[in-house]
């Protein structure tokens, strides 16, 4: 089973029709033959051939050549080839479309799983197996790629394990009012209402109709086929709606568990511009999220105006309040339509104007007042830094990091050489406070707030940049450039002794600079193969005076390379690598890499990017437990006052929000970045500051508390 991550949308593209005379997919095929169909695109179908995935070809003539097929190769930007079916046609010339989605992740499942359905609210999926004695019910969660399932036996109940396995539940639907699964088994005539949390299931049903019937077929040589119906929820009416196909009749079924339904309820939040098309911010997907007035995109790119919101759920009534935190006066309601299932009304463009984190309620009546369950609403700033560059020379943000104390964010610029100045003061209609030139291909920064200085490597030099920013309007170099190693990329600081630890790429090792020193420069020592990030833990160490870990990689035998892990202690000026205490880290090179001092021992979480994990590591033991969260990520950011966790997932563009004290990832959002050190997030305002590079900008997105 694929799953492909929706909050990347998959493309329609025209297919291009061929020259007059000539065939786009020229082939010969017989009644027993398949044929490799070449397609020809009108502009760049971005399939990744890396992860060839399916397309859905739609709209060709003759129709043989429409459907939905494995992609098989792609030869260039404009052309793929797939395996076409056994078909009559000979050649085809028409013209067409393609839509694709490149699935980001596979699950190995029984090939006879039936039914699926998909809780939007807890982002699960339900998948039920009708010829499964074991497990016939499975969950994948979506945010943390996590499997379990349930096994349904006869008379299991809550704690009770039942007896024999049952056999044949084909369909499952959800209630996300109260995340119920509802399960259909036509071959018992039963309904199972499951809990997935868990997972158990809470009751069944008797269906007082014939669930599974025959279908026959004319002529009469033609086989019959046997139909199981079909399953359905209704969530306003907490309702299961089964299909008979034996007595051709739809049955309601109360879900029960209305104790846990609220009697307002939110199910989605809609979005529209002024001219009633859907609301999106251009190059991200974000639910119920909504750019500030201030919001700078890249030149040519119009920031879209925020017209209607819909708000679609139950047991609205005329007078309700829709509530931003608590606030009526944000949300003007225009209409309560649809029986009580939908508000319609605008926001107040004062609550627009800086980026935050809306808890966004409903409140009906007034004594007593009935309040619906908190939905996101988020308002997202976007910048453009771009003013630091020259002729047609795109910035290509690569690296933040946060001064606290200025309320500034500090932003490297690789495709520009440059450094951007952000001032994070909410609503700031100048952002972009000052760009300062550094050295060639900026690629990593780090800041020490106390002494106003931020570092930023160099890739293309070899170099390190000290800035000045106490000031940060009147930023500037501190002092000449400091050669380091070859390539340079990731910077962390000890915030206790001032010194900065840098991984050169190239040439295999660290560098510390002492930044308290008059004349700084760089004292080096030797590392595994290509290090890339590093992180400090400021009371490990000589004296307790610091602890590095770099993450780097190692070659295992001919071909076989892993990801390790080099603890190096800084405690006495001079980095000395402890090979005793190198850690071993699955197979791919770990890019990202944070300190949490907010646990005792303290923890390194670094990025495992083919794994789809982060593992938390101790120095002390050299043990690595692993965090499962979003798809392929590469880029990792922490926030110690309310333990929140941010990875930058580049293959699938998003990012997962993971919560530090349960290793739960919380949610996942369509934004883009860079592979390496792409956010950071504002201690006090839990704000994450992401260089998306892809779209050549800054996104200031606030993280739920």
């Amino acid at each position: 089973m694929s799953v492909v991550d929706l909050t990347q949308k998959g493309s329609i593209i025209p297919i291009a029709a061929a020259p007059t005379g000539a065939s786009r997919a020229k082939f010969t095929l017989g009644n027993q033959t398949q044929g490799l169909v070449t397609i020809t695109t009108t502009t760049a179908h971005n399939i990744n051939p890396a992860v060839l995935g399916t397309v859905l070809i739609t709209g060709v003539s003759p129709a043989d050549f429409n459907g939905s097929f494995q992609v098989s190769s792609v030869i260039d930007s404009t052309h793929f080839q797939y395996i076409q079916p056994t078909v009559s046609t000979v050649e085809t010339g028409g013209s067409g479309n393609v839509s694709f989605g490149n699935p980001d992740l596979t699950f190995s499942i029984s090939n006879t799983n039936q039914g699926i359905a998909i809780n939007p609210e807890s982002r699960t999926a339900v998948v039920a197996d009708p010829n499964a004695s074991i497990g016939q019910i499975s969950f994948i969660s979506t945010l943390d790629e996590q499997v379990t399932s349930l096994t349904l036996n006869t008379g299991s109940f809550l704690n009770n394990p039942g007896s024999a396995p049952e056999i044949g539940a084909t369909w499952v639907a959800v209630q996300p009012f109260t995340n119920v699964a509802v399960s259909f088994n036509p071959s018992l005539n039963t309904v199972s209402f499951i809990d997935p949390t868990k997972p158990q299931r809470l009751a069944q049903a008797l269906n007082n109709n014939t669930g599974a019937g025959q279908v026959g077929c004319s002529p009469a040589s033609c086989s019959t086929g046997a139909v199981t119906g079909a399953l359905a929820v209704d969530p306003v009416t907490n309702l299961a709606l089964v299909v008979n196909s034996g007595s051709n009749s739809l049955v309601a079924i109360s879900i029960g568990n209305t104790a846990s339904m609220k009697a307002v309820h939110i199910s989605q939040v809609q979005l529209f511009k002024t001219d009633g098309t859907p609301y999106e911010i251009p190059g991200a997907i974000l639910p119920q999220a909504v750019l500030t007035t201030n919001s700078t995109l890249p030149p040519g790119v119009p920031v879209p105006a925020l017209g209607t919101i819909k708000i679609l759920g139950t047991g609205f009534a005329a007078g309700a309040k829709v509530l931003l935190d608590g606030d009526a006066t944000g949300f003007t309601v225009t209409s309560v339509s649809g029986n009580g299932t939908e508000i319609d009304g605008t926001i107040n463009s004062a609550f627009l104007a800086q980026p935050r984190h809306f808890a966004l309620e409903v409140q009906v009546g007034s004594s007593p007042a009935v309040f619906s369950n908190a939905a996101d609403f988020t308002v997202v700033q976007v910048i453009d830094v771009s003013g630091g560059c020259s002729g047609t020379s795109t910035p290509q943000p690569g690296a933040v990091a946060i001064d606290d104390q200025r309320n500034i964010a500090v932003v490297a610029n690789s495709g520009c050489n440059d450094v951007s100045i952000i001032d994070l003061t909410p609503g700031a209609v100048t952002p972009v406070i000052k760009s300062v030139a550094v050295g060639k291909s900026p690629a990593g920064i780090a800041v020490i707030p106390r002494l106003g200085l931020a570092v930023v490597t160099n890739n293309g030099a070899g170099t390190a940049s000290i800035l000045e920013i106490s000031t940060p309007a009147n930023a500037k170099e501190a002092t000449s450039d400091v050669t380091v190693g070859t390539s340079p990329l990731g910077v962390a600081i000890n915030q206790d002794t001032g010194a900065a630890i840098i991984a050169n790429t190239g040439s295999n090792t660290v560098s510390l600079i002492d930044l308290t020193a008059s004349a700084p420069k760089a004292v080096n020592a030797t590392v595994d193969q290509q290090p890339i990030a590093v992180a400090i833990d400021p009371d490990r160490g000589t004296n307790g005076h610091g602890l590095a870990v770099v993450t780097a990689l190692v070659q295992s035998g001919i071909s076989t390379v892993t990801g390790v892990l080099d603890v190096v202690d800084i405690g006495t000026g001079t980095p000395v690598r402890n090979a005793n205490a190198t850690a071993s880290f699955l197979t791919a090179a770990p890019t990202g890499i944070v300190f949490d001092a907010a646990v005792s021992p303290g923890l390194f979480y670094v990025t495992e990017s083919d794994g789809n994990l982060i593992g938390a590591f101790n120095p002390d033991t050299g043990q690595v437990t692993p965090i499962r969260v979003g798809i392929n990520p590469t880029s990792i950011a922490y926030n110690l006052q309310t333990g929140t966790i941010l990875t930058v997932n580049t293959a699938s563009n998003t990012i997962s929000v993971i919560d530090s004290q349960t290793f739960k990832t919380r949610g996942t959002f369509g934004i883009s970045g860079s592979p390496q050190f792409a956010a950071a997030i504002h201690p006090r305002t839990n704000m994450a500051v992401i260089a998306d590079q892809v779209n050549n900008r800054v996104i200031l997105y606030p993280l739920p508390k």
